[in-house]
């Protein structure tokens, strides 16, 4: 929400599926700082229109983890 690109490692519970498999952002392996320093330099070097994008497609998927949407789908599995 803050319009900043998504950089997180690609631990085994969340970020994977939230940027959807390095779709919505960059994924670095876990434990390893130069995967991390090689997203880091992809991200500075990705065309402005990707950025543009991945962005997007990131807030956009934000909407999917509100306390609303988590009420809205307990609410229908309760009942």
């Amino acid at each position: 929400m803050c319009n900043l690109i998504i950089i997180s490692s690609d631990c085994p519970n969340g970020p994977i599926e939230f940027l959807n498999n390095g779709n919505y952002g960059f994924l670095y392996r876990s434990n390893s700082v130069e995967d991390l320093i090689n997203k880091i330099a992809e991200a500075l070097s990705c065309d402005e229109e990707i950025i543009r994008k991945k962005k997007f497609l990131a807030k956009r998927n934000c909407l999917n983890y509100t306390r609303f949407r988590h009420f809205n789908k307990m609410n229908t599995l309760l009942n």
